[in-house]
């Protein structure tokens, strides 16, 4: 791999984030081609911007006081304008009113760092060994955006790792180490697809890792072997899911709404690209041809997993490119990629933003906006990706289908 796509790749595991995080999460369309190096392509949809610049033009005002939110996720708007607007709207969100894109997105530029920041302090304070080295990265994060974490980062992340029987923190040095590069930190040298493993061998994503390691250093006994663990698994589980859950930690009370809606956005980001880069490894251990009749087996069986088990839309995406790869009957396929699109088409617009692409936003719009960022954040903390997608869909489907 040549070394700037390798460098690519590490910065793609924590620098991705702020204005595409939504896009990255809940609008993502995997279109892996059947060949062993394809990578999956994510679409944003064309709200995105506006969803993340309206949360710091908020703030920016500093009188953002967000109501509770709805149940459940809201419906697709259609014709909001034309809507009564909400009387819980806060004052700062009707303050939006006439403002255009490109003012209120600068607005969510200078807000994130300070939101971060504030954040990392809080959980760098935890007893929880999660949540502190997620605030000591967060606080790298804050001070350089695009750019991988400092090596100090990678040392306190893989030291707590090495020390915790927490199996988030195993998840998260594992996958922050696996970004390849052509100078990795020094410590992660210390914490291998190996130590992953063995603190947490019933997970089927560290045999995946293990896999494509051994793959990568030419252990073909090791991959098999890495590779037949990985189909007794008997969970699936993804630090990206628990990413955004730190939101809800006790260490965050003193977050203001804004700040937490602005972490949450953060965080989907980091999250659904230590996701991606995982399922790129995924995808080479199964290529379209040669595989042979072994390796054939046991991807259909992972791809079942990733399928049934998967916590993200990436993830299935990839089980159902991977399935098409090691045989399944082509009905079965052909079902499962309608209903891909379906929960795609379905998370989109319940979480789709209005973006004033004409002229500036007006007060309902405004107010619309707010009402999903605040339920959609609260609600992506508790649940997984899928979950919300398949939600999505049944509430559009029982309302007659979406309005387009």
């Amino acid at each position: 791999m040549p070394a700037e796509a390798s460098r690519q790749r590490r910065r793609a595991a924590w620098a991705a984030g702020g204005v595409l995080a939504l896009g990255l999460g809940w609008l993502a369309i995997v279109a892996i081609r059947d060949d062993s190096q394809a990578a999956p392509s994510v679409a944003s949809g064309p709200g995105i911007d506006m969803a993340a610049a309206a949360l710091g033009a908020v703030a920016a005002q500093l009188a953002a006081s967000a109501a509770p939110a709805p149940a459940s996720i809201p419906a697709a708007a259609s014709g909001a304008a034309a809507e009564p607007v909400d009387a819980a709207c806060p004052p700062a969100w009707r303050a939006l009113a006439g403002q255009p894109a490109d003012a209120v997105d600068r607005a969510f530029r200078r807000l994130r760092p300070a939101a971060l920041s504030h954040a990392a302090r809080l959980l760098m304070a935890s007893s929880d060994p999660f949540e502190r080295v997620s605030g000591q990265l967060l606080g790298a994060r804050a001070k350089a955006p695009d750019e991988a974490p400092p090596p100090e980062a990678f040392l306190n992340l893989v030291s707590e790792a090495l020390a915790s029987s927490d199996l988030r923190v195993a998840g998260l040095a594992a996958q922050m180490c696996a970004s390849p590069s052509t100078e990795p930190p020094a410590a992660c040298s210390s914490f291998t697809p190996q130590h992953w493993a063995a603190a947490d061998p019933d997970n089927i994503q560290p045999w995946l890792a293990l896999a494509a390691h051994a793959q990568d250093s030419g252990d073909v006994a090791g991959v098999r072997e890495a590779m037949a663990r990985a189909t007794q698994a008997g969970a699936n589980r993804l630090v990206s899911s628990e990413l955004p859950r730190l939101a809800r930690s006790p260490a965050l009370q003193a977050l203001s709404p804004v700040e937490r809606e602005v972490l949450v956005i953060d965080l989907l980001g980091v999250g659904n690209a230590l996701t991606a880069v995982g399922s790129l490894e995924v995808s080479r251990l199964c290529p379209a041809q040669g595989m042979g009749t072994v390796r054939e087996q046991q991807c259909g069986q992972i791809a079942e997993r990733l399928v049934d088990q998967g916590q993200t839309l990436i993830e299935r995406g990839i089980g159902i490119s991977i399935g098409r790869r090691a045989g399944w009957d082509a009905d079965r396929v052909s079902a499962l990629d309608a209903e891909q699109r379906e929960l795609l088409e379905a998370l989109g617009d319940a979480t789709g933003f209005i973006s004033p692409s004409e002229g500036p936003m007006t007060l309902a719009q405004a107010c619309e906006t707010w009402r999903r960022i605040d339920a959609v954040t609260a609600l992506i903390t508790t649940d997984t990706e899928v979950a919300l997608a398949r939600h999505a869909l049944q509430q559009q489907q029982g309302s007659g289908g979406a309005q387009r």
